[in-house]
């Protein structure tokens, strides 16, 4: 599950930090080791760093490794994201782990 701190950004043209909570289940046995989010809509990202694994961008796309410490249970992932909304429109995201 994945839920933003705010319901919405500033915009348009406006650099600001989005705060997303990733919120992990995994079940007995399972682990995470990556997650991916694709941005759409009119956001450009300028960076994201993961307070529980390594995250690496582009200007439309978070990938999150945490093959050096995986997500074996349940818990939360604070990802703080860089981005400006390049106009005023809805935003969404594709999240898979």
């Amino acid at each position: 599950m994945a839920r933003f701190d705010e319901a919405s950004i500033a915009g348009p043209a406006i650099k600001q930090r989005a705060t997303l909570y990733l919120h992990y289940f995994p079940g007995d046995g399972e682990a995470i080791v990556r997650a991916e989010l694709q941005s759409g809509g009119g956001a450009v990202l300028a960076g994201a760093q993961s307070a529980l694994g390594r995250a690496q961008w582009t200007a439309a796309a978070i990938r999150i490794d945490y093959a050096i410490r995986p997500v074996a249970r349940a818990g939360i992932d604070t990802l703080h994201i860089d981005l400006q909304a390049a106009a005023m429109t809805g935003l969404y995201w594709s999240v898979a782990a």
